[in-house]
């Protein structure tokens, strides 16, 4: 096995060309399969609170979502997010071209660098994304930019998991662009860009779920004083301004953007997530509810039985693209 992707007879084109089907199939059925699977969580958190009441007014305590959500909007939000796969399968066909040519430091031999420096650099990767996304997101938020370049993502002033991907075309761009921008300058391994961007889904599409699924504990220590929650992104949904970071709330807390009533808003969360798990109740069963719910396990189980052949297909095909994934999710 070579140590990187880098060969002596460089890809043609006609060589992206057929490498870019895959790179589309495998970029589309992750984000079925993993946006799917945090939807089905939900589902089922919700199928069970229909036969018990606190497991219920747990979850009716962690909700967070502000505004309500418009009709149709999650079947926009996925024709859109399916639009914006297709443009991070163009730049992700760049980044297999760009690593293939020597001129994107993707490395295969873990040997090379060691376990430490790909530890450090998974680390190294997840700040500077967040530099990253920070300032180009709220560069969005100026007017000229937000009404050519953000707007479709923020149709959704409630946002679910569908969310995550519901990007314009230049939107996507600008989220894709910052994997290969690293590549550059800064040695990864294959494993490691995977972790990174399965970490980056899970956030983001748990961002936009509407509930805060961190345990209370987390959330009044370490996770609520250095990283993002469900309701800080759910409150710059909900006013547009503000809470423009992506993992940490550093940068939102040296700039000033962070949204004055958040520290409250959390407090008050905890508080009621607290109330709720010490209820004293008894089971009950909801037919109704229960029968919603089935109904849309039975829909997200067909969205991840058509990503499950989006990947099968890339995989039966020998694709070498399954590490190239560029997409960055966003809000």
């Amino acid at each position: 096995m070579s140590h990187t992707f880098s060969s002596s007879n460089p890809p043609h084109l006609s060589d992206a060309i057929q490498v870019w089907p895959y790179v589309w199939a495998h970029d589309t059925g992750r984000y079925l399969l993993f946006v799917g699977f945090i939807v089905v969580c939900l589902t089922l958190w919700r199928l069970i609170g229909a036969h018990h009441a606190q497991v219920l007014a747990n979850w009716q305590a962690r909700q967070v979502s502000i505004r309500s959500k418009r009709p149709w909007q999650r079947l926009k939000e996925l024709a859109w997010s399916l639009h914006a796969a297709l443009v991070f399968s163009v730049i992700g066909t760049g980044v297999w071209w760009g690593a293939r040519s020597g001129v994107f430091q993707l490395y295969q031999d873990i040997s090379m660098y060691g376990y430490t420096y790909a530890a450090a650099s998974l680390a190294a990767i997840i700040v500077l994304h967040d530099a990253y996304f920070y300032w180009m997101h709220r560069f969005m938020h100026r007017p000229g930019a937000m009404r050519w370049i953000h707007r479709v993502h923020h149709q959704s002033h409630s946002p679910t998991p569908w969310t995550a991907y519901a990007f314009d075309t230049l939107d996507a761009i600008a989220q894709a662009l910052f994997l290969p921008m690293v590549l550059l300058f800064l040695p990864v391994h294959e494993i490691v860009a995977l972790l990174w961007m399965t970490h980056q889904i899970i956030r983001n599409a748990m961002g936009h779920s509407g509930v805060e699924p961190v345990p209370l504990s987390w959330l009044r220590g370490w996770w609520g004083r250095w990283l993002t929650t469900t309701l800080h992104h759910e409150m710059h949904h909900a006013h547009v301004r503000g809470n423009y970071g992506l993992w940490f709330r550093w940068w939102d807390q040296l700039c000033g953007t962070e949204h004055p009533q958040y520290a409250e808003e959390l407090a008050k969360l905890c508080q009621r997530i607290e109330a709720a798990q010490n209820l004293d109740v008894k089971p009950f069963r909801t037919k109704r509810s229960t029968e919603k719910a089935l109904l849309v396990a039975a829909l997200t189980a067909g969205l991840l039985v058509i990503a499950f052949s989006f990947q099968s297909n890339s995989h039966a095909q020998g694709s070498a693209a399954v590490v190239t994934k560029t997409s960055i999710l966003g809000d």
